[in-house]
């Protein structure tokens, strides 16, 4: 079993906990099945309170949000030359 922290500030229902789930509060820790380990820490009010020992990465482990691209054209993300001021002189 994987253990989850409730990162959110408020209470938070959570299916899968019990027999029919459970509310936990604020910064509390409860134990899931290690297959929904993902699901549950790719929401950002979860993070892994797996102790480390059990789990490759190091505690507390939180899902990585890429960066937007910086342009829609990757050719003109290459080139200055192409790209647009706005400056006045």
């Amino acid at each position: 079993m994987a253990k989850i922290r409730n990162v959110s500030g408020e209470a938070l229902f959570v299916p899968g906990v019990g027999f029919s789930g459970a509310l936990v509060g604020a910064d509390e820790i409860v134990e899931v099945p290690d297959n929904r380990l993902e699901a549950y820490i790719a929401q950002p009010w979860w993070e892994d309170a797996t102790p480390a020992a059990s789990t490759p990465a190091a505690s507390p482990r939180r899902r990585q949000i890429d960066p937007p691209a910086a342009a829609a054209d990757p050719a003109a993300a290459a080139d200055p030359t192409t790209a647009e001021t706005t400056e006045e002189s």
